[in-house]
């Protein structure tokens, strides 16, 4: 089975890329015509900031090609264009991190025009990558355990003095040094943006964290944040909004706060840094939610499923 995709999506199709013939393609481009005239499945994401011309003319001419699209719901408008529900009608299969939002947010004219089509995967992450500082991870063997206990102890208790580490992501640090910032944590609060780390500078501040918040919604990467963050077992504090209500829950995983409610904020972060029992219940809560909702491979064997459901 030959397969084209959108280049963006092939970062997150490495287990399919290894399994078929896989063709990285810019649809804005021409040359993307003869080789989805070739393939027999197309797989796109949408909406995409690249034009998909050439992918509505190969569709239109070739029907029996098989459309399989990823939809990313942090940049759905509240409005779908014509062309692009023409084009969502045509996919054999869509994939949607969460079926709840497709129903009654934008796509929901698309749903319940074709349910079957509706496939729920949420995102993926590596467990392995993203995963809890080795020393606070729970041990099988009781000595090694009890010894663990004792070094946690020594480095949260006594040179913390008792306060969680709370890593904020924001676009103005000193903003929210300001709204946040007090005598009481602010030798234990640190900040970064996402543009300014790699990948590993970003794992390592996660694992020295116990809290994370997030101070808004900027889409995808305020999602992925998230996500991130659950796999190494962090207690989240997030603004409340539809497109992040589904990824965690609220006093189980973290808590929500009131959007642009800057007390509420700080009053959640109160109530995190006082209750270390509920701190420590939530950690493990959302390390066991990344491993059964965000675990990656679970995720490709998912999308492999409905591949082979479109060879048939």
């Amino acid at each position: 089975m030959k397969i084209v995709c959108d280049a963006e999506l092939l970062p997150s199709l490495t287990t399919i890329k290894s399994l078929y013939s896989l063709t990285p393609l810019n649809f804005a481009s021409f040359s993307a015509f003869r080789e989805i005239r070739a393939a027999n499945l197309v797989i796109a994401g949408w909406p995409t900031r690249k034009s998909i011309f050439w992918l509505r003319i190969s569709l239109l001419l070739y029907p029996s090609k098989k459309l399989l699209v990823f939809t990313r719901p942090q940049e759905i408008s509240e409005k779908i264009p014509p062309f692009d529900k023409k084009f969502l009608l045509r996919a054999n299969r869509i994939i949607c991190p969460n079926l709840e939002n497709a129903r009654r947010d934008s796509l929901a004219l698309i749903y319940w025009r074709a349910p079957e089509k509706f496939r729920e995967i949420p995102q993926g992450i590596d467990l392995e990558k993203y995963s809890q500082k080795e020393s606070y991870k729970p041990s099988t063997n009781e000595t090694i355990a009890k010894f663990k206990a004792i070094i946690n102890f020594v480095t949260k208790k006594v040179i913390k003095k008792g306060l969680p580490s709370i890593l904020i992501i924001c676009t103005d640090q000193e903003e929210w040094q300001e709204i946040i910032g007090n005598n009481r944590l602010q030798g234990n609060i640190f900040y970064f943006n996402q543009e300014e780390y790699d990948q590993i500078k970003k794992i390592k501040s996660y694992q020295e964290a116990d809290i994370l918040v997030v101070t808004s919604n900027q889409g995808d990467s305020t999602t992925n944040n998230i996500i991130e963050g659950l796999a190494c077992g962090l207690a989240i504090i997030a603004p409340r909004n539809p497109n992040l209500n589904n990824l965690f829950s609220h006093d189980q995983q973290g808590l929500f706060f009131k959007p642009n409610d800057h007390e509420d904020l700080i009053e959640k972060i109160n109530l995190l840094c006082g209750d270390e029992e509920k701190r420590e219940k939530m950690s493990r809560e959302s390390r066991k939610l990344a491993e059964n909702k965000y675990n990656k491979k679970q995720r490709d064997l998912k999308i492999l499923q409905i591949i082979k459901e479109l060879e048939k």
